[in-house]
């Protein structure tokens, strides 16, 4: 099932926001089709950045692997249960990723056991 446009440009201006790149540097609406998946729509938005890079800001190679990461990590909450989300947001893990350290390794840890780890925003009842 596909994502409504209005919530698929929400959530990827949030992501954008969480990776250090401002949204209002890149054409969200224009860019996001209705048709489209988030991770499908996500791509296309990073490769815009990623060609734009040159003539506008150059927000690096961290910052677009931060803005993957944070897409897959909504990509694959979205796919648990809602009980599962339910549960998980209603506890607070001892080990909350916030958006300055969501590494690699980060990353790995939550995708390998999200039930342990929280990532702000995503699934942690604390922002």
């Amino acid at each position: 099932m596909v994502m409504n446009k209005s919530l698929q440009i929400a959530t990827i201006n949030r992501a954008l926001k969480r990776s250090g790149i401002e949204p209002d540097t890149v054409d969200v609406y224009s860019l996001v089709d209705s048709d489209l998946t988030l991770r499908e729509n996500s791509t296309i938005i990073r490769n815009e950045i990623q060609m734009n890079e040159t003539e506008n800001e150059d927000y690096g190679t961290k910052s677009l692997n931060k803005l993957d990461r944070f897409l897959k990590i909504i990509e694959l909450n979205d796919k648990r249960t809602n009980r599962q989300k339910s549960i998980d947001f209603s506890k607070t893990a001892k080990n909350t990723f916030y958006k300055s350290d969501l590494t690699k390794k980060n990353f790995e840890k939550w995708k390998s056991n999200p039930n342990r780890y929280d990532v702000e925003d995503i699934d942690a009842n604390t922002i």
